[in-house]
């Protein structure tokens, strides 16, 4: 190839600058028209979405109930047996929060009940939210 071929002439880029200056100007024609471009060309701050509210925070119950001791248990992702070892109760309590969801266990394993419920991560207290929202049982507020 010789150099005039590899060398676009000045009729030829004159015509190409043009086409951009007016491609660019469409373009920013639009970007005005659907508010994207601020004073002087300058991109437009993105609209604000209204603040999602804070989601209530998941509290334990006042007072545990079977159902709810169960309901930890399965939110925690433990067997019976898991959840009876670490508490430090016997296998047949835990087994009795299931067969009684109405039992009120007594004071002592109500703050175990508590001591529990700080092992809950944010994903364990979601579930625990999800499980006490989507099922009632009679007896237990």
């Amino acid at each position: 190839m010789t150099a005039a071929m590899t060398t676009p002439d000045s009729a030829m880029l004159a015509v190409l600058v043009e086409r951009m200056d007016r491609l660019t100007a469409g373009l920013e024609a639009m970007a005005s028209a659907l508010g994207m471009v601020g004073g002087a060309g300058r991109p437009a701050a993105a609209p604000v979405a209204p603040a999602a509210p804070a989601p209530e925070p998941v509290v334990p119950p006042q007072r545990w109930t079977g159902w709810h001791a169960n309901a930890l248990r399965s939110a925690l992702r433990m067997s019976q047996e898991q959840f009876a070892d670490k508490l430090g109760v016997s296998r047949r309590t835990v087994t009795n929060w299931t067969v009684k969801p109405t039992m009120v266990p007594r004071t002592g394993i109500q703050q175990l009940l508590d001591i529990a419920w700080s092992w809950a991560d944010d994903a364990a207290l979601n579930r625990y939210q999800h499980l006490v929202e989507a099922t009632t049982v009679v007896g237990v507020a």
